[in-house]
């Protein structure tokens, strides 16, 4: 078993894994390519260096397409009011 990282956030389609403090890699994951998750471990059908070579992003997930975890940038004042429509 490899440690890619930490999920760092997920959306419909994608789950975003972060590597690394200092020089910090991010790994875009479709959901098609997970195998499972025991609430610890995301398990992957695809091993590392099909990981790095086809998924990896240098760019911190934006908080308007995925939940993110701990986003330092953003929190819950900038989101945009919700409209309630009375039916």
């Amino acid at each position: 078993m490899i440690l890619i990282g930490d999920i760092d956030a997920v959306s419909r389609d994608f789950i975003v894994v972060k590597r690394g403090y200092i020089n910090i890699h991010y790994y875009d994951i479709p959901i098609s390519k997970v195998e499972g998750w025991d609430g610890h471990v995301l398990w992957l059908k695809i091993n590392e260096d099909e990981l790095k070579r086809n998924y990896q992003r240098g760019i911190i997930p934006d908080p308007s397409r995925y939940y993110v975890k701990d986003y330092p940038y953003y929190n819950a004042t900038y989101y945009p009011e919700i409209v309630i429509i009375q039916l």
